[in-house]
């Protein structure tokens, strides 16, 4: 696993910031968490800090049970393939028809690239990946996969799109990630990196530069 403890140093500081002195506080705290500690494409987004804010709300002897309803939702979504943990194994197929699992990859890294072929920003990021060296020489010397995953069920949006050679192109076409909700992906694209064990490294990351960086450390 990658050095987090800068980051985990920085969650603190945030957390610390922020008051739970009172209802008031403490729901704003929450408002603030929500839209900015939780928010993938908010440059302030910290899984660590958000679930720390999260516990604590849930926790506070300030707040009654309807008061801690919203924070007791967030807090179960935001625990699911938490930094560290192991990640969610899902089923999809791949244009040839073939059933695959997240769980049949075994390389070094496992790069998961959620998008929607209708999304602008997954069109920009996707227009990257097609000349992004440093992934397709990863994956070419076997230290990387890379599974582009479309979780929608618009079958002919799916197979119109095309991906880097390099990638793997699956559909969750049994829509068992939404249905089961075994990710929450609160925007698109989204890249989770997950090491040999398939413990998560990097969740709802949307920054391809993020993704490079992390993975260029640990070459």
């Amino acid at each position: 696993m990658l050095a987090l403890w800068p980051r985990v140093a920085a969650a603190v500081d945030v957390v610390s910031s922020l008051d739970f002195s009172s209802r008031k506080a403490c729901l704003g705290s929450l408002d603030y968490a929500e839209r900015h500690l939780g928010n993938p494409a908010d440059p302030e987004h910290d899984e660590r800090a958000f679930l720390q804010v999260l516990e604590r709300v849930c926790a506070s002897p300030m707040l009654n049970a309807d008061d801690k309803l919203r924070a007791g939702l967030l807090l179960e979504q935001a625990q699911k393939n938490r930094v560290g943990a192991a990640a969610a194994s899902f089923d999809f197929v791949t244009l040839d028809g073939e059933a695959h699992s997240l769980n049949d990859y075994h390389s070094q890294f496992t790069l998961i690239y959620f998008n929607d072929p209708d999304c602008d920003a997954c069109q920009r990021v996707k227009a990257r990946l097609d000349t992004c060296s440093v992934i397709e020489h990863m994956v070419h010397n076997g230290g990387l996969t890379v599974i582009a995953v479309y979780t929608l069920d618009d079958e002919k949006a799916w197979r119109s799109t095309t991906y880097p050679a390099y990638m793997v192109n699956g559909w969750n076409k049994s829509q068992s990630i939404d249905n089961d909700e075994l990710y929450v992906l609160p925007s698109m694209p989204l890249f989770y990196l997950l090491d040999v064990d398939k413990k998560v490294v990097l969740k709802n990351e949307p920054s391809l530069n993020v993704v490079l960086e992390t993975l260029q450390q640990a070459r």
